[in-house]
């Protein structure tokens, strides 16, 4: 989308741009290897969560049960010594980082590698302490998922009290200094509150960005207390909204560049390739493998723990998989999560 170039390019690697780009003009005859290194890297510290939100992928017993673990600290030391070349990094996928025990020694290393270390959290765990643990590590960005400006809407989506999550990130910002980046993910039931999120977030003194995405995965949807919005013009005025609001309060926001569900989307019916392995970004569970991109739990490919970058990157299983996103052989977890036609 030509709109939403100044986020999808920012801080991204000019190698990954180049593979993007020949991957946007080739198409099936682009190459499965990538000379570039990934600009963003999501890796999954734990795959637990004090959570279970109704959309989210830990709300499968299977992957509470399989797949919800700690990466081993010594791991998580050789995997991060190897992302040199990444520009920002992500401590998180699937989890709440601030379960892990040893994140805030987990920041610090991973700072030796990356210049941005970031991780996204759900807020209830931001006590005093942590702030200053997070501080003295020298974390990068927080950011914080918040649904609604709304109690009762929020509690609603997440079971969580709104008002403890904004004390936490208030005192956060007081302590540390550190800038807060708010997610909200719109759906049926709180896009008319989100109107209200820009003005919601300006208490937070060290916020500047406000990230939406669209509430995707049409089998969890279905199956929470969300429901997806299928009405474009509700969305329109939305966006139309918030980006009037940010303008005003010097806050960034993606939803000036955000489309509305692909052409499609909803009849499993979207055309087209899928860039994430290419890199624009890259995930890696808990366990150690490359995954086909962040929302993905259960199929894993080459193993970044055990093999070299390269060799992993560029692994017999990541290079099929680029081959099948290029021919366009998408699995219905991709027609679930992005609306891809699933042959």
């Amino acid at each position: 989308m030509v709109g939403s170039l100044p986020f999808r390019l920012e801080d991204r690697n000019f190698l990954t741009l180049v593979k993007l780009a020949e991957v946007k003009l080739l198409g099936r005859h682009a190459s499965t290897r990538c000379y570039n290194s990934p600009s963003h890297v999501y890796l999954e510290l734990t795959a637990r969560c004090n959570l279970q939100c109704g959309w989210c992928v830990q709300v499968h017993e299977e992957f509470r049960s399989d797949y919800a673990e700690d990466m081993p600290f010594g791991m998580f030391q050789e995997i991060v010594a190897k992302l040199q070349g990444t520009k920002v990094l992500y401590l998180c996928l699937n989890g709440e980082p601030l379960l892990y025990d040893r994140i805030y020694e987990a920041i610090t290393v991973a700072k030796r590698y990356v210049p941005s270390v970031r991780f996204v959290t759900n807020g209830t765990l931001l006590s005093r302490d942590v702030c200053t643990e997070l501080k003295t590590a020298g974390l990068s960005q927080l950011g914080v998922s918040i649904d609604s400006p709304d109690r009762d809407i929020m509690h609603g989506i997440r079971g969580i009290s709104l008002e403890m999550v904004a004390d936490n990130v208030t005192e956060f910002c007081r302590l540390t200094g550190i800038p807060v980046e708010v997610r909200a993910t719109i759906c049926h039931e709180n896009v008319e509150s989100l109107k209200m999120l820009p003005s919601f977030a300006s208490r937070f003194a060290t916020c500047r960005l406000l990230y939406f995405t669209l509430a995707e995965g049409v089998a969890e949807v279905g199956a929470s207390p969300m429901t997806m919005l299928r009405n474009r013009e509700r969305f329109l005025e939305l966006k139309q909204d918030v980006v009037k609001q940010c303008r005003k309060l010097g806050m960034r926001t993606n939803l000036e560049y955000m489309e509305f569900y692909p052409e499609g989307f909803f009849e499993s019916a979207r055309q087209g390739i899928c860039d994430s392995l290419f890199g624009r970004h890259l995930a890696i569970n808990s366990q150690g493998f490359i995954i086909p991109c962040c929302r993905y739990w259960g199929d894993h490919l080459d193993n970044i723990g055990e093999l070299s970058f390269e060799n992993a990157w560029n692994g017999p299983l990541t290079r099929e998989w680029r081959r099948r996103m290029l021919h366009g052989e998408y699995t219905p977890d991709c027609c679930n999560w992005c609306g891809y036609r699933c042959e």
